[in-house]
């Protein structure tokens, strides 16, 4: 079965809980990822939206509105919606190109991992990026790993909790860091709706 839209609430935390609130995630596949701060009486006061070509932020408490290229998130690596997409929902892709497909398998390594895992690693950097995602014996994938050979950055997506989601399954715990900041998102399994109408906000 395939997927067209999918929407949640949870808590979403940044640099381990200094700063934590209560959110809703809302994604419309290939068109937005929607996170909606509300930390209190779910009255939002800010919001995120990834669209195919930008970022925008909106800061209600403060009447802020800014708007970046897609490209600000990563440093120069060229991540379409559909990759921002797949990296919160714990599925394997090729930077640029999809999805992870029979048809995309050419471009990647596959090699085993001593836990009964498999490490599925980019053939050829991306704008200087290497790229590798870890799986468990169960086939879930448990980690992003992304490295600059400029600065030798290390950057990571962590994925546990697995829930059944559509095609495979989904972490409702997700955390993506690097040396100076991380992003947490603990998903509600008891409220993640798949294939519904979700409307883009205004």
């Amino acid at each position: 079965p395939s997927w067209t839209s999918f929407a949640t609430s949870g808590r979403v935390s940044i640099d381990n809980g200094r700063i934590s609130s209560s959110m809703q995630m809302k994604i419309i596949r290939n068109k937005s990822i929607t996170v909606s701060i509300r930390p209190v009486f779910g009255i939002e006061v800010g919001r995120m939206m990834i669209t195919p070509d930008s970022v925008v932020l909106v800061d209600k408490m403060n009447k802020i509105y800014a708007s970046e290229q897609i490209s600000s998130l990563t440093n120069g690596m060229p991540f379409t919606i559909e990759d921002f997409q797949n990296l919160l929902l714990n599925r394997c892709f090729v930077v640029g190109e999809g999805t992870l497909s029979d048809e995309l398998l050419s471009r990647m390594n596959i090699s085993s991992l001593n836990d009964g895992g498999i490490r599925i690693s980019a053939k050829q950097k991306v704008a200087g990026f290497g790229y590798a995602f870890l799986t468990d014996a169960n086939n879930n994938v448990t980690r992003l790993e992304a490295a600059s050979e400029v600065d030798a950055k290390p950057y990571a997506v962590d994925y546990s909790d697995f829930k059944n989601g559509i095609a495979q399954s989904l972490s409702i715990d997700l955390t993506i860091g690097s040396i100076a900041t991380s992003i947490a998102f603990s998903l509600d399994a008891s409220r993640i709706k798949w294939n519904q109408d979700v409307f883009e906000p205004i």
